[in-house]
Order: structure tokens, then C-alpha cells, then sequence
């Protein structure tokens, strides 16, 4: 299955990142992690 995954930066950040030593993440890695069996299309980050 086909899948395009769309990450609203701001949510991202302020939910998991902030107050950790982790300031960058590779999306791409994230989603073949997360959609296992999907091949993924294209990757959308927004921000505010």
C-alpha cells in the first residue's frame, strides 16, 4: 500500500522533542518504522 505522510512540525516538537537532548529526527527512518508494511510517497513537514 501507497502512503503520503503529512507531520505538523510544531505538535512534533512541542509533544516529543522539547526538553530532550533529541533535537533532530529523521523522519523518513520514522515512517518505515511506523508504516512497516506501506511504501511511502512523500513525506510533508508544516510548521507555523
Amino acid at each position: 500500500m501507497r502512503a503520503n505522510v503529512y507531520v505538523d512540525g510544531f505538535n512534533l516538537y512541542y509533544g516529543r522533542l522539547k526538553g530532550t537532548k533529541h533535537k533532530w529526527l529523521d523522519l523518513e527512518k520514522l515512517c518505515d518504522r511506523m508504516l512497516p508494511n506501506d511504501s511511502v510517497q512523500r513525506i510533508r513537514y508544516f510548521t507555523a
